[in-house]
């Protein structure tokens, strides 16, 4: 699947997903009352790699409706084969609750396609701004098999300039079966808008089948951040 594919899933009804945790883009729109009902798409990533000589794409992307107190999210990731792992699509229903000033609980339903086998499930966990402004994103799966999976990803933004951002960035999968993946990366972005920019940067995958079969690499990544 090449990244034109990985755009038009990505732009398709129902391929966008989940939420932005408390980021700053949480709260635009503010003001008109006192807790308003407000929509975002946000485009964590819309990327291109090379890997082997060959190129892949990746995506990233949450939609979200609700108030500060309540909201329903859709979020949709994925990336293809020759990005260092097997092809993997995930997609994610969820409802939001504040459980703190700056973390969120996250419950929902799941449905995740690694080499074409689906699995389906529900989810539950953390989303929100650690300390120093790190960023988190933490869920439990459950699904058939059965199978359970723990998921964890931080990343920090770093402003250089009032434009330039340096963003590093670790996201992990662990399966009961044994099988985990990850992906370490460095991204600088240039914020054209605040709601646009365009970035590029390195990533390195790592994964690991109960076979112990291992694959990975470094790729290097050019890619799109948005919001709306």
């Amino acid at each position: 699947m090449r990244l034109p594919v990985a755009l038009c899933l990505l732009l398709s009804p129902g391929a966008v997903a989940a939420s932005e945790g408390m980021d700053h883009t949480d709260h635009a729109g503010h003001g008109m009352a006192e807790d308003p009902v407000i929509a975002m798409l946000i485009v964590d990533r819309l990327e291109a790699s090379r890997h082997n000589q060959l190129t892949a794409g990746a995506w990233d992307a949450r939609a979200w409706i609700g108030t500060d107190q309540s909201r329903w999210q859709l979020r949709s990731e994925g990336h293809d084969a020759a990005s260092g792992h097997s092809a993997d699509t995930t997609l994610e229903v969820s409802w939001l609750r504040p459980v703190s000033p700056w973390m969120q609980v996250v419950v929902g339903v799941v449905r995740d396609v690694q080499d074409k086998q689906a699995r389906n499930g529900v989810t539950a966990g953390l989303v929100g701004v650690l300390p120093y402004r790190v960023n988190l994103q933490s869920a439990v799966w459950l699904t058939d098999g059965p199978h359970a999976a723990v998921r964890i990803e931080l990343e920090q933004d770093w402003l250089l300039t009032q434009r330039w951002v340096l963003q590093p960035r670790i996201e992990t999968r662990l399966w009961s079966s044994g099988d985990h993946n990850a992906d370490v990366g460095l991204r600088l972005r240039y914020e054209i808008r605040r709601e646009l920019a365009p970035y590029v940067g390195v990533n390195r995958a790592f994964a690991r089948d109960t076979g112990l079969t291992e694959a990975g690499g470094t790729q290097v990544v050019a890619g799109l951040r948005a919001w709306f």
